[in-house]
């Protein structure tokens, strides 16, 4: 049920509570997710209304949720912020968004420490290396793409480490539905796509990667899984996977790297 807004803005805050209660039939959960966050290599390059805005949308707004829905939540019902290892570990060029994560575990703290005896659960969720539109929009440098996520515990393989295991020089990847959107953006050398997404095929995302003047000259690649050994066409019988293939080993089960060709 979207409801569009400003959550920098406290009075659509209310209305956004407000709404969202009347339409739901009541409210249990509050999960304040939204976030900005632009990476700047030095504080002489924040202006003022970028700080303001960073602050408002990542601090204020929770604020305003909050406040706004707490007279309406019961015993049982929780409220979720969510923070990243830049709370006490922050990037040199994340210097605002860096404080908004301190600051939102803090408040998870004294919310869960405030709300606790009326039996209101306040937790935070620190989700690891998680591709969202904050990456793209200016969240960080396109030279951390290549790397995102590979020193995590859990293992996440970096897309540039999956390509480099086919023996591929790497500058910039990218994966599944986003790969269009940045692609048009950033004019990577390679993308990596998902070809058994449900809903935005990789196959069809590579059909319109060609369709682009610039578009020619993006190298291809597809993960499969280790039973698909024959070629597998696209519907439009556009696209192909190549019978050349980089096998790799990921969580215990092994898939195949493979070049889409046409």
């Amino acid at each position: 049920m979207p409801i569009p807004g400003d959550l920098r803005d406290s009075a659509f805050c209310q209305r956004l509570v407000d709404e969202a209660r009347q339409k739901l039939g009541g409210l249990d959960i509050i999960v304040c997710n939204a976030g900005r966050q632009q990476a700047k290599p030095s504080i002489l390059d924040i202006s003022d209304e970028d700080f303001d805005a960073t602050m408002k949308t990542n601090i204020y707004a929770p604020f305003y949720i909050i406040k706004a829905a707490l007279p309406h939540l019961t015993e049982g019902s929780c409220i979720i912020g969510t923070i990243s290892e830049q709370a006490y570990d922050p990037d040199p060029d994340l210097y605002d968004y860096a404080q908004t994560k301190a600051a939102t575990m803090n408040y998870v703290k004294s919310l869960a420490k405030q709300l606790g005896p009326r039996g209101i659960r306040v937790n935070a969720v620190a989700p690891g290396p998680i591709w969202t539109p904050l990456q793209i929009s200016g969240g960080a440098p396109i030279a951390k793409y290549t790397l995102f996520g590979s020193t995590t515990a859990l293992g996440r393989d970096s897309l540039a480490t999956l390509l480099q295991m086919g023996g591929h020089d790497v500058r910039v990847v990218y994966h599944g539905r986003a790969a269009l959107l940045l692609a048009q953006s950033f004019r990577p050398d390679v993308a990596l796509l998902d070809i058994g997404m449900p809903e935005v095929s990789g196959y069809e995302i590579a059909a319109q990667l060609r369709g682009e003047p610039w578009g020619q000259a993006i190298q291809l690649f597809a993960v499969t899984g280790w039973g698909q050994d024959g070629d597998v066409d696209h519907p439009r019988r556009l696209v192909r996977l190549s019978t050349a293939r980089w096998p790799f080993r990921y969580r215990s089960r092994s898939y195949f790297l493979r070049r889409l060709a046409w």
